[in-house]
């Protein structure tokens, strides 16, 4: 055998098991990754800020945004669609869920998140109603700024920021359930 086809056979060899490394470790080993961060967007306390900065706006009127940024925040995995009122600067997300099937402690967290990231991104959105099978909690932009003691909830846009005044809170089911019971007006 001449060494032009011993460097052939070397060069397929590598090429084989180069192909192989790739369908059976690093392709497997990337959509797993890509799974576990998708899962752990549905969290409030590990979404990640970023990836959803690119649906920030000065008006609501535009409901590809708003309704890209929903699918785009934790409760995203439920079946939902939106309906705006631009005259009384409201967004409704329809959820196609009961609130009895979700996590109670998610359930707060995740409306509390939504809420704040949808007031702190769209600057003129004044009113969310979450609309569940059986229960609608609505959440204005007066009580978040209230409660983050800020009347510029753009403010908050900062993974610092966000991380240390948004998401630390979530993190401690007594402040959550103040939150909630004063997001939600009592509801």
């Amino acid at each position: 055998m001449s060494s032009k086809n011993k460097v052939i056979i070397v060069l397929v060899s590598i090429a084989l098991i180069a192909t192989l490394i790739m369908q059976f470790i690093v392709l497997p080993r990337i959509e797993q990754n890509k799974k576990e961060y998708l899962k752990s967007q549905q969290d409030p306390m590990k979404h990640s800020l970023k990836s959803i900065l690119k649906y920030q706006n000065k008006y609501m009127g535009n409901a590809s945004n708003i309704s890209q940024l929903y699918n785009n925040l934790p409760l995203s995995t439920i079946s939902n669609s939106l309906k705006l009122n631009s005259n009384e600067l409201t967004a409704e997300v329809y959820y196609k869920e009961n609130t009895g099937a979700i996590d109670k402690t998610l359930l707060k967290q995740a409306l509390i998140y939504n809420a704040t990231a949808s007031f702190a991104l769209i600057d003129n959105l004044q009113k969310v109603n979450y609309v569940f099978t059986g229960n609608t909690y609505s959440i204005t932009r007066e009580i978040v700024e209230f409660w983050y003691d800020t009347d510029n909830l753009n403010s908050l846009l900062t993974e610092e920021k966000w991380k240390n005044e948004v998401q630390k809170d979530l993190n401690d089911n007594d402040i959550v359930g103040t939150m909630f019971l004063d997001f939600t007006e009592g509801e």
